[in-house]
Formats: structure tokens, C-alpha cells, sequence
């Protein structure tokens, strides 16, 4: 089963076994979160929304299974808050998200994006570059990395970067526009 959250799927295999309790609680957060970023507005604070299960879902055990979860909100709320353009409280959630899942390789991708988003262009080509050296098929991360690259005027390595993108995503227009400005660049 998979559920659409602002624009991202969220699969229940990217949560340890055992957190069916997390789609269960927190099947409405997804759906306020769907209608809440259709409305332009962020999700109601997440973390306020369901303290008694979110207490429990990150209860003191320590067990990994719940800190990923109560992480995967915390990445949820700041994809959100980033839509919305409110790029330092994005910035707190998903540096909290990382806290407790520090693979979260979307956290770090929204990271990356804020940086980006901020105009501090060297820790966003850092931490793209840094993604895309581990899952270079990443579409995003192509994207993010690209953007670096146009935003530097660095016209050949931004050509490379969202071709490479564009061809993994052909419908995507937005990059397509931004390789053709760097194609005019270029010639």
C-alpha cells in the first residue's frame, strides 16, 4: 500500500517491520497533509496534531522501527513548510528527522533543497553532490545538483547534470526549460 503526500509516495516498506500502528494512527496526518498543502497552507503541526501516539510511537525503548517513523513525520513537516517557502522551520524538521533517522536520505534531499532555496550555494553543492555520489540514478538529486550548477553559471556541468536528469524524468518541464537556457548559454 502506498499513500500520496505532498506529491511523495510513502510505501509501507520504508518502515521497519512492525509499524503498521504508524499507517493506522497516522493515516489522517496524510490526507490533512494532501489537503493542507492543496490549500497552501502547512500541515498543522504535525507533532502537536497526535501527541498521545506519537509518545508512544517514539516511547523510550529505543527501538529503531518508531524513531524512523516519528522521522518520517518530521521529513512530512518540512516538505510542507519548504512548499510554503517558510525555509527555516523546513530546515528544523527535517534536521530533527535526521536526528532520529539518520539515513533519511529525503530529510537530507530537503536539506539540500533549503541551502539551495537560501542562495548558500556551496553547502547545497556539498550535499548534492555528496547524494548523488550515492544514488546517482536520484532524479531529485540531479535536479538539486543541476540547479547548483546554473545558479554558478556553470554551463557544461549543468548541461551533463539535467540531461541526465531529464532523461530519467522526460516529462519533468521545469528542468527541461532550465537545459534549454543553459543550451543557450552554451552555443
Amino acid at each position: 500500500a502506498a499513500h500520496q503526500v505532498a506529491g511523495n509516495l510513502v510505501r509501507r516498506e520504508q518502515f521497519p517491520e512492525g509499524n503498521a500502528v504508524f499507517f493506522r494512527h497516522f493515516q489522517p496526518v496524510f490526507q490533512d497533509e494532501n489537503i493542507a498543502h492543496q490549500a497552501g497552507r502547512p500541515v498543522p503541526g504535525i507533532l502537536e496534531q497526535f501527541p498521545a501516539q506519537l509518545q508512544r510511537l517514539a516511547g523510550g525503548d529505543g527501538r529503531v522501527g518508531r524513531r524512523c517513523a516519528l522521522g518520517a513525520l518530521l521529513r512530512l513537516e518540512g516538505w510542507s513548510l519548504y512548499r510554503l517557502r517558510r525555509l527555516d522551520e523546513a530546515r528544523t524538521a527535517f534536521s530533527r528527522a535526521l536526528a532520529l533517522a539518520p539515513d533519511d536520505q529525503d530529510a537530507r534531499i530537503g536539506l539540500a533543497y533549503c541551502d539551495l532555496s537560501q542562495g548558500r550555494l556551496p553547502q547545497a553543492e556539498t550535499a548534492f553532490t555528496a547524494l548523488r555520489r550515492q544514488h546517482p540514478d536520484d532524479v531529485a538529486v540531479l535536479e538539486g545538483l543541476g540547479s547548483v550548477y546554473y545558479r554558478q553559471a556553470r554551463w557544461p556541468e549543468a548541461e551533463v547534470v539535467l540531461a541526465d536528469a531529464l532523461a530519467r524524468n522526460p516529462g519533468n518541464g521545469e528542468t527541461r526549460q532550465m537545459l534549454d537556457r543553459v543550451r543557450l548559454f552554451i552555443a
